[in-house]
């Protein structure tokens, strides 16, 4: 009875046999590569990243890279593909499962994002931007104090990004830890004062404590004015003369996003 035969190959050992003059072809034909690829001629690397894999099929940075440019043009599904791939050939390369993640997150797959994270960050564990991934993940899903947990390890080795503080602090909110909460979103608007998004939130979250006095609470609010730069309050709230009509009734619209 013969043998059954293997249903995949082992790349390690179905290597391509490549002659030194090929190898060092290679080699010069992925530098150069490179080079175009951080230059934004991402045509002319992808030719050479194609050029490369006719060498050696198995030659996973160029498939990487290829993949790159693919998730760069906005060719999701080929890039995941190929991502796929590079992970399935080599599980230690955190960075294949890094934009895997984002692909997924990108195709509104959450679960299967969050999982290529988890993944990535077992290999790399010192991977921020993973880490920040991750808790926006966990925040879009309503999974509050693990998205905490991430954010705090992200402020932790990042404590003058604001957007991070940020992120942590409306975690925070909506776990219901208010103090909490506004310290962090305070920690954004000093850290990154440009980050109006930050104080915005901050203020919100000051209606949220019960033991501060309205006076205060009116005080800080009225603080925004300094910290809006004066060419957004006159882009957004100056308006022609005559519109302002004394005999013609006044008409007052409400928006926010609780109605």
């Amino acid at each position: 009875m013969a043998k059954k035969q293997k249903k995949r190959s082992n790349r390690k050992t179905d290597a391509v046999r490549l002659s030194p003059e090929q190898r060092k072809q290679i080699m010069h034909t992925m530098q150069v590569a490179v080079g175009l690829h951080r230059q934004g001629q991402l045509q002319q690397a992808e030719q050479l990243y194609r050029k490369v894999l006719g060498l050696n099929p198995g030659h996973l940075d160029a498939q990487q890279f290829l993949a790159a440019i693919a998730q760069q043009m906005g060719h999701t599904g080929p890039a995941l593909e190929l991502f796929e791939q590079v992970a399935e050939a080599d599980p230690k390369r955190f960075q294949a499962y890094f934009s895997i993640g984002k692909l997924r997150a990108q195709l509104g797959q959450r679960k299967e994002a969050i999982q290529a994270y988890r993944t990535c960050l077992k290999i790399k564990p010192d991977l921020i931007e993973g880490w920040n991934n991750l808790g926006l993940l966990y925040k879009e899903g309503h999974r509050y104090a693990k998205a905490v947990d991430c954010f705090q390890r992200v402020v932790s080795k990042q404590p003058d990004n604001g957007m991070c503080w940020s992120n942590l602090g409306n975690a925070l909110k909506d776990c219901g830890r208010m103090d909490e909460a506004v310290s962090a979103l305070s920690k954004a608007a000093k850290v990154q004062p440009g980050l109006s998004a930050a104080y915005s939130n901050y203020l919100l979250a000051l209606n949220y404590l019960p033991d501060l006095a309205p006076a205060e609470v009116a005080r800080q609010h009225h603080e925004w004015s300094n910290y809006v730069p004066a060419s957004i309050s006159a882009s957004r709230f100056r308006f022609p003369r005559d519109r302002f009509e004394p005999e013609r009734p006044l008409r007052v619209g409400y928006v926010s996003p609780d109605f």
